[in-house]
C-alpha cells in the first residue's frame, strides 16, 4: 500500500481486495480497502522458504500476510511467478547451487527480456525503512481520515512514541484525539483508551457484516466493531469493560456476526474474567449455539440447502460460516475467561469432533491451551 520497492523484484502484480473472508490486520480495523486496482512489486525472496533450500513456493503458499494475499494471487500473476521459479530452479540446477544463491541480476536480465518485469525495475533499492520526516507527516495528516494510517503501520515501534506525542498535543488543544486515541489503542497502547470507550458509548451498534466469502469488497467490521477491538488490544479494563458489556447487553441474535467477533475479540484482550456470563449469555441466545455438526456422521455430514448450491449462490456458505464462527469465538472468549458453566468447553469439544476440519482444527487448538 505504501509502494515498497526491492532489489530483487520478480514480478508486478496488480488486483483489488476482493479479500474471501474477513480481515485479520488493524490496517483494515480502520481502513476501508475499497475496490480500486493496486500495484505491488513482488520480491523474490518471497518465494524462499526461510529454512528449506531447493524448495520455491509460489501463489497462496508464498510469504505474504494474509490481507496482502488479495492483491497477490491472480491468474496471470501466478503464471508469471510460474515461469521466474521455473527459471530460478533450472539456474539453480545447472550450477549447482542453492536457489536463493543465483544471481539476481542475470535472473532479472531474463524476466525483463520475457516481459515479466519492465526494465527500470531491475536493480531497484529497498526505499524502507521509511524517513523520519515521512512518519511524522503521517502523523500530522493522520485526523483527516486516517490518512498516512499505512505509513505509520510500516514501523510500528517508531509510530508508537509519534502518535502518543500527537495524542497528548491534540488532548491539550482541544482538537479531537480520536483518531490518534484509536491507533494506539490497536497497537497495544491504552492511553487514550477512555475517549475511545467514550466515542464506543456515544453510538448504538451500526451496520455490522456477515461473512462473505464471494466479492468481498471492504472492510469487514463496523466502526463499533473497530473500537471494541482496540479497547481489546489495549487490554483497557479499566476504561473499556463496562462499554463493552453495555453493547453486548443491547446485541440480539439478528445482530450482525462481526459484533459478536468484535465482542469476543475485545474481552478476550482485556481478560477480566467477569466478562464470562456476558459471553454465556450471548451464546444462550436463540439461534446463536448448535451449529457444529454431529462426528458420527463423519465426512458424509450435510448442511441443509447446499444440494442447490452454486458458485453464483454463496447465501447458503455464507450463512454456515457466520453462524459457526459466531458461536466458535464466544465459546473461545467464554473457555478462556472462566467458563463456570462449562458451555464454552462443551461447544468448543463439539466443534473439535467436526467433520469440517478448520473448525475442529481451531477448536483443538483452543482446548489445548491449558
Amino acid at each position: 500500500m505504501n509502494g515498497r520497492t526491492y532489489p530483487d523484484i520478480m514480478g508486478i502484480t496488480y488486483s483489488n481486495f476482493d479479500t474471501h473472508g474477513q480481515t485479520v490486520d488493524e490496517q483494515f480495523f480502520i481502513e476501508d480497502p475499497g475496490h480500486k486496482g493496486t500495484k505491488v512489486y513482488l520480491p523474490y525472496r518471497c518465494i524462499l522458504p526461510e529454512k528449506t533450500d531447493g524448495l520455491l513456493v509460489i501463489g497462496l503458499g508464498m510469504s505474504a500476510h494474509r490481507d496482502a494475499m488479495p492483491i497477490l494471487r491472480m491468474q496471470p500473476d501466478v503464471q508469471n511467478q510460474g515461469y521466474a521459479a521455473g527459471l530460478a530452479a533450472a539456474t539453480a540446477a545447472k550450477e549447482g547451487i542453492a536457489p536463493r544463491r543465483i544471481d539476481i541480476a542475470a535472473f532479472q536480465r531474463e524476466l525483463v527480456a520475457m516481459d515479466i518485469i519492465p526494465a527500470e525495475v531491475a536493480g531497484m533499492k529497498d526505499n524502507f525503512p521509511l524517513s523520519d520526516s515521512e512518519l511524522d507527516a503521517a502523523i500530522g495528516t493522520l485526523p483527516d481520515n486516517y490518512k498516512g494510517l499505512s505509513i505509520l503501520l510500516t514501523d510500528r515501534e517508531r509510530a508508537r512514541p509519534r502518535l502518543a506525542a500527537a495524542y497528548r498535543n491534540a488532548k491539550s488543544s482541544e482538537a479531537d484525539p480520536i483518531a490518534y486515541a484509536h491507533v494506539l489503542a490497536l497497537l497495544g497502547d491504552g492511553v487514550g483508551a477512555k475517549d475511545v470507550a467514550a466515542k464506543l458509548d456515544a453510538m448504538d451498534w451500526d451496520k455490522g457484516w456477515n461473512y462473505k466469502g464471494m466479492d468481498q469488497f471492504g472492510r469487514s467490521v463496523s466502526w463499533a466493531d473497530s473500537y471494541l477491538i482496540a479497547l481489546g488490544r489495549a487490554h483497557a479494563v479499566a476504561d473499556g469493560f463496562e462499554a463493552a458489556v453495555r453493547k453486548a447487553k443491547a446485541l440480539g441474535p439478528d445482530n450482525s456476526y462481526s459484533h459478536f467477533r468484535a465482542l469476543a475479540l475485545a474481552f478476550e484482550g482485556m481478560g477480566d474474567r467477569r466478562a464470562a456470563p456476558v459471553l454465556k449469555s450471548l451464546l444462550e441466545l436463540p439461534g446463536v449455539g448448535g451449529h457444529a455438526l454431529n462426528a458420527a456422521d463423519g465426512p458424509t455430514a450435510r448442511i441443509p440447502g447446499y444440494e442447490r448450491f452454486t458458485t453464483r449462490n454463496l447465501g447458503i456458505g455464507d450463512k454456515e460460516r457466520s453462524d459457526c464462527l459466531r458461536e466458535l469465538c464466544l465459546a473461545r472468549a467464554l473457555y478462556r475467561l472462566g467458563d463456570a458453566s462449562g458451555l464454552g468447553e462443551k461447544t468448543l469439544r463439539a466443534y473439535a469432533a467436526d467433520p469440517r476440519r478448520a473448525y475442529a482444527n481451531h477448536a483443538r487448538l483452543v482446548l489445548g491451551e491449558r
